[in-house]
């Protein structure tokens, strides 16, 4: 990570954090790679520059191919409670869980995946949007078109590396995770995770676990890029340079899990894959019994819980409010309607955690799994 870059080199970098546009990002770059100094603490800095230029020149092209009538936007607007992506090598097992999943009618032995297909499933009231990725191969992030559908899975909330049996697994899986960590995508869950969002006022608030720095130091730190407002996520432990890398390199972690074709010879460990990720086996004949398993795993992954509203009169609502685990009382009354969080009294909670038919609580009671929630204002 670079050490010791000159004030003038900080300073330019808050313009490429303020661009608004690829170009002006692009010239933002430019100006902060020619006043970094060239040795060898900033040679995987100034890699990591030239190759986000390059990302850029490719991405202005392909807007200006599209404002010539040339090019085409891949651009999925997102739907239902998670939108989870499919990758793999291979389309007929892609297709087939599409197939099987959305009722899509494809017919695969002449069709040729030269775009994102998107359906929808449920599991028990939560909606999984699914997009299905073209296939992968060796190069695959390095060109025009997979720069955009990694800007795509980027978007995403999770993702299934879908393994056809006619391939070894390990390989497939290998190929999908180096050209998405070419991207800066992560499916393999990293011990450090460090999020850098900046805000308009407050000062620099720091939420998770420092190692070997205390908070101002990192207030020293971000004061030397000019940033004076911000929230730092740190999830696991970070040290000083992981949140200086954390400015560079916009590495994003994706929660991931392994569909394996049945009949595939199963050489991963049954219930973790080499990159520690769930297994499971997907069977075009037994489709129910894989919308259940599918739907809890990636439940699991994503941390997310259902809960249901209660209208005064004792009805309960069908469809669930899908959230993070960890949600308060005052966070679901701000998702349903300003109105019910500006004059929150209290609220009802029946819950399968308690022996009392219900509950009071105030604004900062955390919801679990299958809670019903009445508010009242």
């Amino acid at each position: 990570m670079p050490t010791n870059l000159p004030a003038e080199a900080r300073a330019k970098w808050l313009k490429v954090m303020e661009a608004k546009s690829p170009e002006e990002k692009l010239r933002a770059l430019e100006e902060f790679l020619s006043s970094v100094p060239k040795h060898k603490g900033t040679e995987k800095l100034v890699k990591q520059i030239r190759k986000q230029m390059a990302q850029l020149r490719k991405e202005i092209e392909r807007k200006r191919a599209q404002r010539r009538g040339k090019g085409r936007s891949l651009f999925i607007k997102k739907s239902g409670d998670a939108q989870i992506a499919i990758l793999g090598l291979v389309n007929e097992i892609k297709l087939s869980i599409m197939q099987s999943l959305t009722n899509a009618r494809i017919n695969m032995s002449s069709y040729i995946q030269s775009k994102p297909l998107v359906g929808t499933f449920n599991y028990e009231g939560v909606h999984f949007q699914l997009i299905d990725i073209p296939p992968f191969y060796p190069g695959f992030s390095e060109t025009t078109f997979g720069t955009q559908l990694a800007a795509l899975v980027r978007n995403v909330d999770a993702v299934i590396l879908a393994l056809s049996k006619n391939l070894d697994l390990k390989y497939q899986v290998e190929i999908i995770e180096r050209e998405l960590e070419k991207s800066n995508i992560l499916i393999r869950k990293p011990k450090t995770i460090v999020e850098i969002q900046r805000k308009g006022e407050g000062g620099i608030t720091v939420i998770g676990t420092l190692k070997n720095c205390t908070i101002s130091d990192v207030q020293k730190l971000l004061h030397s890029y000019k940033i004076y407002h911000a929230y730092v996520k740190i999830y696991g432990e970070a040290t000083l340079d992981d949140i200086e890398e954390a400015l560079f390199r916009a590495v994003i972690y994706k929660p991931a899990v392994i569909v394996v074709e049945k009949g595939a010879p199963l050489k991963l460990n049954q219930k973790k894959s080499c990159i520690n990720v769930p297994i499971l086996i997907f069977d075009p004949n037994s489709v129910d019994s894989f919308v259940k398993y599918l739907g809890s795993t990636l439940m699991k992954v994503l941390d997310l819980i259902k809960v249901y509203t209660r209208e005064p009169s004792g009805k309960v609502a069908e469809k669930p409010l899908v959230i993070k685990r960890g949600t308060t009382v005052g966070e679901v009354a701000k998702m349903i309607h300003s109105y019910l969080y500006k004059n929150f009294k209290y609220a009802k909670i029946w819950s399968k955690h308690s022996k009392i038919s219900y509950q009071k609580v105030g604004k900062d009671y955390v919801l679990h799994d299958g809670d019903i929630i009445q508010i009242v204002t």
